[in-house]
């Protein structure tokens, strides 16, 4: 995953503070632009904005350029 590119979220989804565990109280709506970090973990994402947490790769849509 590459590190920097803004994936908007398919389906309304937790962001998590750790991958696949404690929710943050955060619900990040359909569409919401994501900053992905380039950490992943057992199918998990880490994002920083816009707000830093995890959440679940297959609830984004990748908008990164075909290489």
């Amino acid at each position: 995953m590459e590190r920097g590119f803004p994936d908007p979220v398919k389906s309304k989804t937790n962001l998590r503070s750790l991958s696949g565990r404690q929710k943050t109280g955060t619900v990040l709506q359909k569409d919401t632009q994501l900053t992905i970090t380039g950490n992943e973990e057992n199918g998990w994402i880490e994002i920083s904005e816009p707000e830093p947490g995890w959440i679940w790769k297959h609830r984004t849509k990748n908008t990164c350029p075909a290489n």
